[in-house]
């Protein structure tokens, strides 16, 4: 009996010693990994760029707007500060506030103004994370080429698809430590993993260029607009003409006087609707 004891409490330190000192790291990970929150930090995408430099495709800074319902202290002001700043109506922002999650996304794609707005209001539970937004100054210019990118900023068309592993970067995050019960520890501080920036994309594209052969392409859209418009009025009036002559015959008026004011009338209205065309 006493050799059976002796041997139990031999194994069972030894299986001690084992735990803590050789396995220490491997659990103490663990623990730590337990009561870590996460939250990305977006990486900016990288920008492209035309043969002399020009900025074609870049981001704007904005922010990701989330709750985390454990630590919301005053779940009232929360909502009436979120539904002021964000415009969003309160069944809205009550649906998110008041879900039991980890983290709860309330809007992304907010300004940055907004953003620092709320971020002054101090309420518990709130954060405002940095994100990107993909911006193009020359809006349409080279669309078809440069593509574009879904909310998400991943890659979905033209060079923007093609070159996304490159362009895309690493996020980064910011790791708080939580009790238990999800709630961040005070004066533990935050662990910030800085994001890694996707590289720029130069290419052979001259800004220059593609503008004149952009515009040259719309004056020749424009011409053929007008040009077709002018051959359908020309057939209209042709049948307007003809109705009048009917009517004309009946009525025993002059013929002449009716056809000029027919194609007065249809003149005005091809130069008006052309006009427009152009416009746009």
């Amino acid at each position: 009996m006493f050799l059976a004891v002796f041997f139990v409490l031999t194994f069972l330190i030894g299986r001690l010693v084992y735990l803590m000192v050789f396995c220490s790291e491997y659990y103490g990970q663990k623990a730590e990994n337990l009561h870590e929150r996460e939250r990305d930090i977006k990486a900016a995408r990288g920008r492209i760029l035309d043969a002399n430099g020009t900025v074609l495709a870049t981001n704007r800074s904005v922010c990701t707007i989330s709750v985390i319902h454990s630590q919301i202290s005053e779940p009232e002001a929360v909502i009436s500060a979120l539904v002021k700043e964000l415009g969003m109506t309160e069944e809205e922002v009550r649906k998110r506030v008041e879900k039991v999650s980890a983290i709860e996304r309330v809007r992304t794609n907010v300004d940055k103004e907004t953003g620092d707005r709320i971020r002054a209001y101090g309420l518990d539970g709130v954060k405002v994370d940095e994100d990107y937004k993909r911006y193009y100054p020359y809006e349409t210019m080279g669309s078809k080429v440069l593509g574009f990118t879904g909310a998400d900023n991943q890659g979905i068309l033209g060079l923007e698809v093609k070159y996304d592993e490159y362009m895309q970067g690493t996020n980064g995050k910011i790791l708080t430590l939580t009790d238990a019960r999800g709630i961040e520890i005070e004066n533990a501080g935050e662990t910030r993993l800085e994001p890694v920036n996707g590289y720029d994309l130069c290419i052979s594209m001259d800004m220059n260029i593609q503008k004149y052969c952009e515009q040259a392409a719309g004056l020749e859209k424009r011409a053929y607009v007008y040009q077709t418009f002018c051959e359908y009025f020309a057939e209209a009036e042709e049948k307007a003409a003809q109705l009048t002559r009917q009517e004309l015959e009946r009525a025993g008026a002059d013929c002449e006087v009716l056809k000029q004011n027919a194609r007065g009338r249809l003149e005005r209205a091809a130069q008006l609707i052309v006009g427009r065309v152009v416009e746009r």
